[in-house]
């Protein structure tokens, strides 16, 4: 039914008025109500008066219809803008995300490539961020990283929550795992376990798992 509406509501209501026109026409035709041009005629006050009332009551009837449709459409309309927006924030989280993950993919093939610890967060600020703020000084750098992993967590953190099926398990550990390899300074052999352990997680980002997200970002006709 609310599909129906939605697609037929342009001409629902016009035909509606005009049919509730119609009835009350019909009730005027049987109370004896008749409009005849006839010159020769002579109508008395009294039937003039009569006809000032229906009139009346016909514009009052129209007058509560046309109010009842502004209504309609005063409550209708701003509903309606708000949910396209509603919609549109969705999409552009759930893309944000999508981008988020597709970065967490390739940055681990560039892990997986024996890259050493000190190289980590110039190659993450490469894949997340912008290159441009790359430069030989390591703070830069490392607060370029710490910037981009804040935006990055924040988006991962929000995935959670804006899809109808299960994302928690596969994004929880790209979080945990992606800021000890970014954050943490320590061994080497501490580091390559770390290492494993992102690269573990993001193998839960598998083809299927963004397949699922890929058709969740298909727009669809606001009529569906």
């Amino acid at each position: 039914m609310k599909k129906f509406w939605k697609k037929h509501h342009k001409w629902i209501i016009p035909v509606g008025v005009l049919v509730i026109l119609a009835v009350v026409w019909f009730l005027l035709y049987l109370n004896g109500c008749r409009f005849v041009h006839n010159p020769s005629l002579s109508i008395t006050w009294e039937q003039s008066a009569v006809i000032a009332d229906w009139v009346g009551a016909i514009a009052a009837i129209v007058g509560v219809i046309v109010s009842g449709i502004a209504i309609f459409y005063a409550i209708r309309v701003p509903k309606e803008i708000a949910n396209g927006q509603e919609r549109i924030e969705l999409f552009q989280r759930r893309l944000d995300l999508y981008g988020v993950l597709k970065n967490c993919k390739t940055f681990a093939t560039q892990v997986s490539n024996h890259m050493q610890q000190s190289e980590v967060c110039a190659a993450f600020v490469l894949f997340f961020g912008n290159q441009r703020t790359l430069s030989g000084d390591k703070k830069i750098i490392d607060e370029c990283a710490y910037t981009e992993l804040m935006k990055a967590q924040n988006i991962l953190e929000s995935g959670k929550y804006i899809f109808n099926f299960e994302t928690k398990n596969v994004i929880d550990p790209l979080i945990s795992t992606l800021e000890m390899l970014i954050m943490v300074n320590t061994t080497e052999q501490n580091y390559k376990n770390v290492r494993n352990d992102y690269l573990n997680a993001v193998s839960k980002v598998d083809d299927a798992f963004l397949a699922k997200i890929e058709n969740e970002l298909i727009l669809k006709s606001v009529d569906k």
